[in-house]
């Protein structure tokens, strides 16, 4: 290893035997990290089981490496705030779970003996990494010249500082997240509000919302200068303090975030704001530990922790966009938030998650209204089972008038790819995620060049609110790329076509997601999940462009001149299409090459053919 970084244990791991085993099983630690010495054989693939339920059976999941591409993950693990442990360095496959890592920090720290695993959290850029869920999920691709920066925390007071290279931690404390991007502006706040915190200001929990919402100040305790949102509190989490408290990562009448995952999303929309064209404030990650939050309660005692969540920077105003009416809102600013959350798949866009800033212009002195969006925990999700009645602009009269031209040149420039490796390195989200960031910017761009409003974006891309468990034009079109996708890689990966089989209803079933799973998470005919390879990504890809292309060329608005005669008189033509794009497309879709006179017609269709 170039790192020359130590094994999860003093001695080498013993000789691994090729075939199939259980990663959770016994031989899991001693397997787990550190490079695959011989006598594995690098052409020879390694594959691992792993126990999987759905549908109320057991399933096993096989996952095959080639032990010449198995790369090693060089860790350096650093305690959270002046919890008094040292810091050290590991090694790591990706296919490892934090479980077998929390066995590494207690080895390390032998103070830590005692913590269970629920009281030890392992973070990456101020994501947990899940006990059972493998830690490739979550890193960057392994690479044995990088370094991976993980952080620990401790809940409770188990263990023993006897060992102590640093101070023990106070009752207080707020600092930047390590790797998480911060704006200098933002930085500056976060160290006044500590400074505060040290002196006595109290933080203030906000009145409304479902999770724990605390306003910071400064030091004189009379200006609020940002939003504390702990990942603990959220909705669904065990601290919440509103009432609807719940296991981290479990998933309740709005599945698509887990709980204690919100807090990343904040900050993931304000990267995905590029040049700030929506106007989300800025948002970090923070490390904070403070009296005045909720307590950790273990065995009917409380005690103050270190907490991880999200730090936004305070908006200065009260209006909310339930305090006048939605036509007196400006047009771009309504669709600069659609478009954002378009983007990110938003599914909690209420009148109180859009600020109103009033304010006056400077040469007539009239009133004006800006928008402010905010609170975009609930996004990013793994599937799109939203609703109209979900995202509040869609009953707004400004979605059904056409994008600027500032608009069309901002959704057009937009990096779909490029925003998901972003995210996946700066924040480490999920790829599930991700990729649904992918399909709705794709979806955004194909709809805006083929001139539909957002309203009509949004309308192919929600559900009916009478309907809400009848998919989307999107979601349908998802599944059938999907469904091709993988079909055609199967008959690659084969060498060939493959036999067909006959329909069984119980098999068909267990094609599609369960309740508990994403838009992307589909099983075969053997109740098996489908792994997303690097083929079959592209494959579904490739697929999906022209389909959402399709849909867009579909729900054209019907106001619109026909592309024809936009071609013949040069004259304007649908945002987003010149003129030539326009003929060319309509050549297209209205010349058809002529059917050979020894083509085979079905009987049903020969009468249309004479």
């Amino acid at each position: 290893n170039p790192c020359h970084v130590p094994p999860l244990y003093g001695a080498p791991p013993p000789r691994l035997p090729l075939g199939r085993f259980s990663i959770r099983g016994p031989s899991l630690p001693a397997m787990a990290v550190g490079a695959f010495e011989p006598p594995l054989s690098p052409g020879k693939p390694i594959v691992l089981a792993r126990a999987t339920s759905h549908d109320g059976a057991k399933q096993f999941k096989r996952s095959t490496f080639s032990a010449s591409s198995l790369e090693t993950y060089c860790l350096r693990f650093r305690p959270v705030g002046a919890q008094g442990f040292p810091s050290f360095e590991a090694a790591a496959l990706p296919f490892c779970s934090a479980r077998v890592l929390k066995a590494k920090v207690r080895a390390q720290c032998r103070g830590l003996i005692g913590v269970p695993d629920d009281r030890l959290r392992l973070l990456y850029r101020g994501v947990e990494l899940p006990d059972d869920g493998p830690v490739g999920k979550h890193l960057p691709e392994a690479s044995g010249e990088c370094i991976v920066d993980l952080q620990f925390m401790v809940l409770g007071r188990e263990a023993s500082h006897h060992e102590a290279i640093e101070p023990v931690a106070t009752d207080c404390g707020l600092s930047v997240c390590e790797g998480v991007p911060c704006p200098e502006n933002l930085r500056v706040a976060v160290q006044c509000c500590e400074e505060a915190l040290r002196k006595g200001v109290e933080p203030m929990m906000a009145r409304g919302g479902t999770g724990g919402v605390y306003m910071l100040r400064d030091a004189e305790g009379q200006r609020t200068l940002g939003v504390f949102k702990p990942k603990d509190e959220e909705a669904g989490a065990p601290q919440n303090p509103r009432g609807y408290g719940g296991r981290e990562n479990s998933r309740g009448e709005r599945p698509g975030v887990p709980s204690a995952q919100r807090a990343t999303r904040e900050v993931a929309a304000y990267l995905l704001d590029h040049e700030g064209f929506a106007g989300v404030p800025m948002t970090t990650l923070v490390h904070a530990r403070h009296t005045g939050f909720v307590p950790l309660r273990v065995g009917g005692a409380e005690e103050v922790v270190w907490k991880v969540g999200g730090f936004q920077a305070f908006v200065e105003t009260e209006e909310t966009a339930d305090n006048f009416g939605a036509h007196v809102y400006p047009v771009a600013d309504v669709h600069r938030i659609g478009i954002l959350d378009v983007r990110i798949a938003s599914f909690d866009r209420n009148h109180g998650n859009v600020l109103v800033r009033v304010g006056r212009d400077a040469g007539t002195g009239a009133r004006t209204l800006r928008l402010v969006p905010i609170d975009h925990g609930c996004s990013l999700p793994d599937r799109l089972a939203i609703c109209h009645g979900d995202v509040v602009w869609m009953a707004w009269p400004q979605t059904k008038q056409p994008f600027g031209e500032e608009e069309l040149r901002y959704i057009a420039a937009l990096d779909a790819s490029a925003d998901a490796a972003l995210l996946a390195q700066q924040v480490g989200l999920e790829r599930c995620g991700l990729r649904l960031l992918e399909v709705t910017t794709r979806w955004l761009q194909a709809a805006a060049a083929r001139g539909l409003t957002l309203f009509e974006v949004g309308k192919a891309m929600y559900r009916e609110d009478a309907s809400p468990s009848t998919p989307s034009a999107v979601e349908v079109i998802v599944e059938a790329c999907f469904d091709t996708a993988r079909a055609s890689t199967e008959i690659r990966r084969k060498g060939g076509l493959y036999p067909t089989v006959t329909y069984d209803p119980v098999a068909s079933q267990l094609r599609g997601p369960p309740p508990c799973d994403g838009i992307f998470h589909r099983y075969d005919s053997r109740g098996t999940l489908v792994e997303w390879s690097k083929p079959f990504e592209e494959a579904f890809f490739r697929r999906l462009a022209p389909e959402l292309d399709r849909l867009a060329r579909e729900r054209a608005p019907a106001q619109a001149l026909s592309r024809r005669s936009v071609a013949a008189s040069g004259s304007s033509c649908p945002a987003g299409l010149s003129a030539n794009e326009a003929s060319v497309s309509d050549a297209s879709e209205e010349k058809l090459p002529p059917r050979s006179s020894g083509a085979y017609v079905p009987p049903h269709l020969r009468f249309q053919s004479q």
